[in-house]
């Protein structure tokens, strides 16, 4: 047997500490708010699955009852990720809904 390999912070031998975070991850939203626009990059940078749960999440967090949960939350993140892309028609449109009455 070689060695005993120095200890590192936390305890661990060896080269891996395995208590130490892989990455850094910034924290976001538990649910995005349809009222208030996620910052682009952000947004683009979550795997689509974590943009449509947050979707989900708003809508139970508020209570509303939907009959398909899923495919609405997947509406939604399809229009958020026009709007975070700066897709003309899309960024034009929402104000312009949002007047006409269109929540949630």
């Amino acid at each position: 047997m070689g060695p005993a390999l120095p200890r590192q912070p936390g305890g661990v031998r060896g080269g891996v500490n395995r208590a130490a975070p892989l990455l850094t991850i910034t924290p976001m939203p538990r649910y995005c708010d349809p009222d208030q626009a996620p910052d682009p990059q952000a947004w683009l940078a979550l795997d689509e699955a974590v943009r449509m749960a947050q979707a989900e999440v708003f809508h139970k967090h508020k209570r509303i009852r939907l009959p398909g949960l899923k495919a609405h939350a997947a509406f939604h993140a399809i229009v958020e990720n026009q709007i975070a892309g700066d897709l003309g028609a899309a960024v034009r449109a929402v104000p312009r809904l949002m007047a006409q009455g269109l929540r949630d």
